[in-house]
């Protein structure tokens, strides 16, 4: 009977603390959605024991900041920017139009406009920062949905603080506010691949074909990690094909530019082939997936060596897919956009009160980078720069919601 009273203590001590702390970061994210992204993973880092209504408390707080942040781009002024084909789609299905947009893959990829469709009856004739804001947060709390109900199975109560700490503050955020279809699909094939190891054969499909609604490189992507993660021979066959393939692709590239093969796609082969865009490189991941594979040889947990395949035929499906402009980071935006933070915990796992202060500092160097010391004027030639929309503190609560 004590026990029983002492653990309704308990929960309710975990519930007043975790009240505390929304009425603290609520404060902090409403006066800058910088400081509201990375203080509360900050705060994460340090937090022992499974704290579980607060880490739900701190990580909504943070994607909601992190939502903002992105948002407060340039979304227009750029040839390498899609979200104004998205902006417009919204405002077609807000006015009354099809969610089966044309340019969407003939109409086949029609969640993102069925999403918009359903966010207007909400939002209305919102602006663009809005739309973008709630976009890019549907995206990051799906993810942390996947992350609570099946990211989590392998890891120990006391150190899912910092696993998501990890997964939300390393997220390649940028990516989520520039290809949103495939935000989408990603997190979608996430589930996708959960609900097929978890042997749920009706889940399975029904994800796998929200995943292919979204995008259609889905239909690719969910067996081909399956592959990865199942069946080593065939996993080396299919690197050992992309390598070909994409050697063969990037000498043919220029003549596939040149002639024009590809209508539009062509365009696209040129432009990302000689631009690079400020907070999004094209081949970013790769420094992530050099210190996974070198701090995983060493410090990788035992009880989660069941991703080491992903990430080694992953690693070398990423490297072999860098020469053909933009395929790295679409093919496998599940490991370079949705998953760095989250496999580099467990590369970390055994040295992980390191890689805490490790992260505590990234951290620090985020806000700083991205906050006082953010240079407009060297970023004044990239179309896309932060803080372009408002700035990145203020002292009016909420000042970026407009």
């Amino acid at each position: 009977m004590n026990d029983k009273i002492n653990m309704i203590r308990n929960e309710n001590a975990i519930i007043i603390m975790a009240m505390i702390l929304a009425v603290m970061f609520l404060g902090c994210m409403s006066l800058s959605p910088l400081l509201g992204f990375y203080i509360p993973l900050m705060f994460l880092c340090i937090v022992c024991g499974d704290s579980k209504y607060i880490r739900m408390v701190l990580i909504l707080f943070s994607i909601y900041s992190a939502s903002f942040f992105v948002a407060s781009r340039n979304i227009f002024d750029a040839n390498a920017s899609d979200f104004d084909v998205y902006y417009n789609v919204y405002q077609i299905v807000n006015n009354g139009g099809s969610i089966l947009y044309k340019d969407f893959s003939a109409g086949f990829e029609f969640f993102l406009p069925l999403f918009f469709k359903i966010i207007s009856f909400i939002l209305g004739d919102a602006s663009p920062q809005i739309v973008l804001a709630v976009t890019v947060f549907a995206q990051l709390f799906l993810l942390y949905v996947w992350l609570e109900w099946d990211g989590f199975k392998n890891v120990n109560p006391e150190d899912r603080n910092l696993c998501a700490a990890s997964t939300f503050g390393l997220l390649f955020i940028y990516m989520f506010s520039q290809i949103l279809r495939q935000g989408f699909s990603s997190v979608f094939c996430l589930f996708a691949i959960s609900f097929f190891l978890r042997k749920e054969r009706l889940s399975f499909i029904i994800f796998y074909l929200l995943a292919i609604s979204s995008h259609l490189t889905a239909i690719i992507i969910v067996p081909m990690f399956i592959v990865f993660m199942k069946n080593k021979k065939i996993s080396m066959l299919i690197c050992l094909g992309i390598f070909i393939f994409s050697g063969v692709f990037s000498l043919l590239l220029p003549f596939i530019v040149a002639h024009n093969l590809f209508g539009e796609m062509s365009y696209k082969f040129a432009f990302y082939t000689f631009t690079s865009l400020s907070g999004y490189d094209l081949s970013s991941y790769f420094k992530f997936l050099v210190i996974t594979v070198i701090a995983g040889y060493f410090f990788f947990d035992n009880k989660n060596k069941y991703l080491k395949p992903l990430i080694c035929y992953g690693g070398l499906a990423y490297i072999a897919l860098l020469p053909i402009p933009l395929a790295s980071d679409r093919m496998l935006m599940v490991l370079a956009a949705l998953l760095p933070g989250y496999m580099l915990f467990f590369s970390f796992y055994k040295i992980k009160n390191i890689y805490k202060i490790i992260l505590i500092v990234f951290f620090m160097l985020k806000v700083m980078t991205y906050g006082p010391f953010y240079d407009h004027k060297k970023d004044y030639d990239n179309p896309m720069q932060y803080w372009y929309t408002y700035p990145w503190i203020n002292d009016t609560p909420f000042y970026y919601i407009k």
